[in-house]
């Protein structure tokens, strides 16, 4: 069997620019890693199974729109679509999520260069371009993986966990969404 790779399956039909600017980011949001490593199949096999029944991605799609007209006309108080939308846009999440965590006494730094985070015992040390620091019990990091791996250079335990970095990282996406359910479903609900 032929292993379609989402990132590949995607340039050769829609291009670059759309894989760039619209597949990637939301693909790579939704599994946290680099889509030329996605296996089509264990995805989006819907796609590949479109093109095959229709000649083309893009006339697969068209079906899949016209049946869903057709299902909104037989059913027209049915939910439309499975994406949702906040009503005060996106940013409203994102707001309720920072106001709980400062709540909680959490400390955010925006827009703050890092040139190295220190572990210690059960602390953080977090070393700033400035030459400022701060002590934390806890960190959450929320740069790409390429630019924290970059922290950790000094630190040889962390050269046991980099082959685990990833998973940890999915881990830790999941118990903070977990954690933030509650606060999604009081912010769509306003």
């Amino acid at each position: 069997m032929v292993t379609f790779l989402l990132g590949a399956f995607f340039r050769a039909r829609l291009g670059n620019e759309v894989l760039e600017n619209l597949i990637e980011p939301l693909i790579g949001g939704i599994y946290g890693t680099d889509i030329d490593k996605l296996s089509l199949m264990s995805t989006f096999p819907n796609f590949k199974e479109k093109e095959e029944a229709f000649g083309s991605l893009i006339k697969g799609m068209k079906d899949e729109k016209n049946k869903r007209l057709k299902q909104r006309q037989l059913y027209p108080g049915a939910p439309k679509g499975q994406f949702k939308q906040f009503k005060h846009g996106l940013n409203s999440f994102i707001e309720a999520l920072e106001q709980d965590v400062k709540n909680k006494g959490v400390t955010i730094r925006y827009n703050t260069s890092v040139d190295d985070i220190i572990t210690s015992q059960k602390q953080y040390k977090i070393v700033y371009s400035n030459q400022q620091e701060d002590v934390f019990d806890g960190i959450l990091v929320t740069t790409p993986h390429q630019v924290f791996l970059n922290w950790f250079g000094q630190d040889p335990a962390f050269d046991y966990f980099k082959r685990w970095i990833v998973r940890l990282l999915q881990l830790l996406y999941w118990h903070l969404m977990k954690k933030t359910l509650k606060i999604l479903m009081m912010v769509l609900a306003s």
